[in-house]
């Protein structure tokens, strides 16, 4: 059999982009080895590729434009926008920042911020604290020196 896919090989070589389609079979056996390379050939991880059972598959944070050849998209983690109260949305891959504008915080914005409402008072510093709503004891003041 090993001489049978030798010569196979040697006769009619398998273009590039069949061995990157996401077509699995029973009777063949691949295997994932370092740096996202299926086999003997490699996957495209700048484009989004990742090995996945010894088959170049679309990694998380992407979707599948097309099979044949394989070709991956990223999702737009913005789309719809998770941003709130006037936030910029940023799309990340598998994943989004939002830059909130004041008095907000939080992944998507939507926390208030302590020190915005209750400043600390004759240039002390203010940190905040984790709260779910807006308090004054949502926050610490450290006195200048």
């Amino acid at each position: 059999l090993d001489d049978l896919r030798v010569s196979l090989k040697a006769d009619a070589p398998l273009p590039y982009e069949f061995q990157r389609q996401q077509t699995r079979s029973r009777d063949v056996e691949f295997s994932c080895v370092g740096n996202g390379t299926c086999g003997s050939y490699p996957c495209a991880v700048d484009q989004g590729e990742a090995c996945v059972l010894g088959v170049c598959e679309c990694a998380e944070g992407y979707r599948t434009v097309d099979e044949d050849p394989l070709t991956c998209e990223n999702i737009d983690d913005c789309d719809p926008d998770p941003c709130q109260n006037g936030a910029t949305c940023t799309d990340l891959i598998a994943d989004h920042n939002c830059a909130c504008t004041e008095p907000y915080k939080g992944k998507n914005c939507t926390v208030d911020r302590n020190c915005y409402h209750f400043p600390c008072y004759n240039g002390g510093s203010c940190v905040e604290l984790d709260t779910l709503t807006r308090n004054e004891s949502g926050r610490n003041c450290s006195c200048a020196h």
